[in-house]
């Protein structure tokens, strides 16, 4: 397990099962809200080459989803997902993450920094 995952992880237990978080809810977020393209973007500029965001409709992307093996559950899951930021209706961040994590959340670009082998 990565050494972030594996810190969220921690987290989430201590937040399931230690004091202080009783009756709490924490919308988690990073510290940047970028758009499909944004993303894209910073993909093609860490791996040094184009990455596209096709713009599919939300049936388009979960037919998509299926048909390359992704639980009917999932599937759902990630075309609301998709269809909420794709609406701009996830265009905001909180402090819950940074300060649960007691530091800031890894950056976009951190993170794809860190990762590029697995997109290679």
């Amino acid at each position: 397990m990565a050494a972030g995952v594996e810190h969220v992880v921690v987290l989430s237990v201590q937040a399931l099962t230690g004091p202080g978080h009783e009756r709490r809810a924490y919308e988690l977020t990073g510290s940047e809200a970028p758009t499909w393209s944004e993303v894209a973007a910073t993909l093609s500029a860490v791996l040094g080459r184009p990455v596209v965001h096709r713009h599919p409709g939300a049936l388009a992307f979960r037919r998509r989803a299926r048909r390359t093996g992704t639980p009917g559950g999932l599937a759902v899951v990630m075309t609301v997902l998709y269809t909420v930021t794709r609406l701009g209706l996830a265009d905001r961040t909180t402090g819950d993450l940074g300060h649960l994590l007691g530091r800031s959340p890894t950056t976009l670009r951190r993170f794809a920094e860190e990762h590029a082998d697995a997109w290679r």
